[in-house]
């Protein structure tokens, strides 16, 4: 049947923008309800389904006169009695201007047997029916006419002009074609001289139709001499060299002018062997702005392709009727030739050219997508809000066949670690990139890369790591026991090197020294207890939960009352207290505000304090003066920065951690909380609110889907 093809044309199903506000699927009875309602499942919201007998009074069935925009009759109308009586009440179902889609056989000889051994081939009254219920094209156009349609205005037969032609699918138009009984004044132009053959033919084109009152032809300087207040004016542009292409004041003159006539066709067209350029279509903006600065003009654009004259004075015929029917529904203004016919503009949807028109727009509409696809690299993006729930993933900056430079390595990314860093750039607090470590396996590597080799299992300290895949330089990254996951090593690169670098880098830490480490349940708060207590150091910790205290007392051994609580600035009391008013030798503080202000007093003469947090730096935030006279030294640490600026240092950091790590030095954070890559908000929310506690590492598995916006098709 016709209706499924036409509801999938219409849209509305599979997120696809619907081009119909209801749909009616009406039968003689109720029969093939049922399978239909199955059938057309996916468009229920737009489906109705109506008992309707077309042969029958509209009002006793329920049908309210002209309250359809079309009708779609496919191989049905034949089967009535009267088809005077059928298009009649067709006729009144229809708005005006409504359309009639008529799909039917239009050879009766071909379809009378087997047919014809059956009652219902013989329902027809008609005289020209006697011998079948088929009729011919030429019969429908009349009958169309004698019941208020406007005849055939489209007809397509399956085969055209073939012996095997049997069926036609008509178009007709509700509202009886009115005729225009004079055409007035015409006056052809152009900057080209086809004016004088034009005239001709446009005069024998409408023979027999309507009265040519007057016409003429004339160059367009001598055209806009005249008065043309009355006057519908033709202007056939020049397309080799159109007239608004290179304006001059005497060529805009001319065009104010035309603009006074009653009506303004503009032909435009493009030259023979040759595409349409910009200037053709330069008059379009102009007529548009002018008829919106006075709806009462009249200027109407035709584009015709290289076409001959004959055809061109046919489609001049049919716009001259639309601009100058009695009663239009609705004029359109712009008109295009499109393999001889009269087409006009109509807005529809295209999905690949929204899906670019979003992506250079900045406006991404994400949609569930595979994070791991053959064609396409992934990588991690934060919106402009700074909302968690609005992370999102996009096409990465890099293709699998880009070249690598001398020291880069490429990395096939198993796991991916989830930081504190990443929270506090997802909400726009500090600026940066999201994703700051990962394991995986290396797949190429530079010319002049000798540390690791293709295949190596690797972990690295890297930026953008939420990702497909990674390229980056090759002393970002270290090879990883045989021994230990990709999960567990990807929890390793970023809190060790922070940890690493800030107690034995930057503060010297020695044996016999204390050490307060804020955050201590973290990720870097652990690296940082165990390092210390590789070092020999007293250790002093806050968290931020009783919890969270439970764990480091039964994971590490540290005692309780050295334990205390990071929501409140009472700890700095208590770390004087416990001190003997001495305070502590090394901070690693991850503290804002007040709670900074509070740390920062608790130094011992000679004390280091290493800030790791960036809101108070960013901020200026101010810092009391009075414990400088201590001695004291307040460094801070950016693992971005020195990654970018110390890659020797960082790849020899990287090879004493796992070198610890291998020596049963340092061990595992704990707990290691793996999730999907489509728990990755939630995991920063988490983290966001202090619920989160050692290392959270994400594995992409295949089949996992994420947020994405749409590739933009072409884009490399």
């Amino acid at each position: 049947g016709a209706t499924f093809p036409i509801l999938e044309t219409l849209g509305g199903y599979e997120g696809k923008n619907p081009r119909l506000l209801s749909y009616d699927y009406t039968d003689i009875s109720s029969g093939f309800f049922d399978a239909a309602k199955e059938r057309f499942a996916p468009w229920s919201a737009f489906l109705r389904y109506r008992i309707f007998d077309v042969e029958k009074d509209l009002g006793g069935q329920g049908f309210d006169g002209e309250s359809y925009d079309v009708i779609v009759a496919a191989n049905v109308l034949h089967a009535t009695s009267l088809l005077t009586t059928t298009l009649t009440n067709v006729r009144k179902l229809l708005k005006p201007s409504g359309k009639l889609i008529l799909i039917e056989e239009t050879i009766p000889a071909i379809r009378r047997f087997p047919f014809a051994a059956l009652p219902g081939w013989w329902l027809s009254q008609e005289p020209e029916r006697r011998d079948g219920p088929l009729i011919s094209e030429t019969q429908w156009e009349k009958l169309l006419r004698d019941t208020g349609f406007t005849g055939l205005d489209v007809c397509l037969q399956d085969y055209p002009g073939d012996p095997a032609h049997t069926s036609s699918t008509m178009l007709s138009t509700a509202g009886a074609r009115q005729e225009i009984a004079e055409l007035g004044e015409i006056l052809f132009t152009s900057s080209e001289g086809r004016e004088e053959d034009l005239t001709k033919d446009f005069e024998l084109s409408f023979r027999n139709v309507a009265r040519l009152r007057s016409s003429g032809a004339c160059p367009i300087a001598r055209a806009v001499s005249q008065e043309l207040r009355s006057t519908t004016c033709i202007f056939i542009d020049d397309p080799e060299n159109p007239l608004l292409a290179a304006v001059t004041d005497a060529r805009l003159d001319q065009v104010k002018r035309l603009f006074q006539a009653k009506a303004l066709i503009w032909v435009t067209g493009a030259a023979p062997k040759s595409s349409n350029g910009p200037g053709t279509s330069l008059i379009n903006g102009l007529a548009r702005s002018v008829r919106s600065e006075n709806a009462a003009t009249k200027v109407v654009t035709l584009h015709c392709n290289d076409i001959g004259t004959s055809k061109l004075t046919q489609l001049l015929s049919q716009v001259y009727r639309k601009i100058h029917s009695p009663a239009p529904a609705e004029v359109d203004f712009e008109y295009m030739e499109n393999d001889g016919m009269l087409t006009v503009p109509r807005a529809c949807e295209c999905a690949e050219v929204e899906h670019t028109i979003v992506k250079y727009g900045r406006l991404p509409q994400p949609e569930p997508q595979p994070f791991k696809q053959t064609d396409r690299l992934l990588t991690l993006k934060h919106s402009t809000t700074g909302m968690l729930s609005e992370l999102y993933f996009d096409d990465q900056d890099i293709t699998i066949s880009d070249a690598l430079d001398d020291n880069q390595i490429r990395i096939d990314i198993k796991a991916m670690g989830v930081n504190f860093k990443d929270v506090v750039v997802a909400l726009g607090q500090v600026d940066g990139y999201l994703g700051h470590d990962c394991s995986g396996i290396v797949t190429a590597i530079g010319s002049k890369v000798t540390n690791v080799s293709v295949g190596d299992r690797v972990c690295a300290l890297a930026r953008e790591t939420f990702s497909t895949v990674l390229e980056c330089n090759a002393l970002s990254a270290v090879k990883i026991p045989d021994d230990i996951a990709f999960t567990e090593a990807a929890s390793i690169p970023a809190v060790f090197c922070t940890a690493y670098y800030s107690l034995i880098n930057v503060a010297r830490l020695q044996a016999g020294e204390s050490v307060l480490i804020h955050a201590a349940a973290g990720g870097v708060g652990q690296a940082a207890i165990m390092i210390a207590q590789m070092i020999g150091a007293e250790i002093y910790v806050t968290v931020g939960s009783d919890w969270k205290k439970d764990h480091l007392v039964a994971t590490y051994g540290i005692p309780s009352n050295h334990i205390l609580n990071s929501r409140t600035a009472a700890f700095g009391q208590e770390i004087r207290e416990l001190t003997h008013q001495r305070g502590v030798d090394v901070v690693l503080n991850s503290l804002g505000g007040e709670l900074l202000r509070t740390t920062w007093g608790t130094l011992a003469k000679y004390g280091r304090f290493v800030e790791l947090g960036k809101l108070d730096i960013e901020r200026n935030s101010r810092l009391d003066m009075a414990t400088f006279s201590k001695s004291t030294t307040f460094a801070s640490v950016d693992l971005e920065m020195l990654r970018e600026d110390k890659q020797a240092m960082m790849q020899e950091m990287l090879v004493d951690i796992i070198d610890m790590y291998r020596q049963k030095k340092i061990s595992r954070i704990t707990p290691i909380n793996v999730l999907p890559i489509d728990a990755l908000g939630s995991a920063l929310n988490d983290m966001q609110r202090g619920k989160a506690m050692g290392k959270t590492v994400i594995e992409p598995l295949p089949g996992q889907e994420v947020q994405a916006v749409w590739e933009v098709l072409g884009e490399a």
